[in-house]
């Protein structure tokens, strides 16, 4: 026969509750920061094959249309990314402030918010990610003002083994 199990005690539900929702913004920052890096490497990836790919179907109007489009997708996405990220911050500062309410009632339970998690230095990949990327697509805007320019196709690869027949 087996002894009945006892039932976790209400600060270990408390306790859980706490680490549960510090986890899940973690989770929701960390999926965020690496949803905006994959977005934003495809974005730069695409004005880098544009800007050295030749094609002479393509004329300047769609050329610029491109180089102010990709941009500013660049740049709508790592704001939001910041701005929901600070967010989450506020929801984690919100329930470390009543964690410190109540922690006297948990002697035994470690403290589920880490030590640098509520100081700048934790938050400084969250913020300062998306932020360096909205200003290296500025500099990219405003390096060169006349937009993207149709460059000749490059001569053929001069090495005599690619030119026998």
């Amino acid at each position: 026969m087996s002894e009945p199990q006892s039932k976790p005690e209400p600060s270990q539900h408390v306790h859980a509750a706490y680490c549960a929702q510090v986890e899940r913004e973690d989770r929701l920052v960390n999926n965020r920061l690496s949803w905006l890096l994959t977005t934003e490497g495809l974005l730069f990836g695409s004005l880098a094959f544009l800007a050295t790919t030749y094609d002479s179907k393509m004329n300047q109007q769609t050329l610029d249309a491109i180089r102010w489009c990709l941009p500013f997708i660049g740049i709508v996405a790592p704001l939001s990314v910041l701005v929901t990220n600070v967010f989450s911050h506020f929801v984690v500062s919100g329930l470390l402030n009543e964690w410190k309410k109540i922690e006297g009632d948990f002697p035994l339970h470690p403290n589920p918010f880490g030590g640098q998690r509520s100081s700048l230095p934790g938050l400084g990949p969250s913020l300062v990610v998306p932020v360096s990327l909205v200003v290296a697509w500025l500099v990219i805007i405003f390096s060169e003002p006349n937009g993207l320019q149709q460059v000749d196709a490059p001569e053929p690869y001069p090495h005599a083994f690619l030119n026998e027949s």
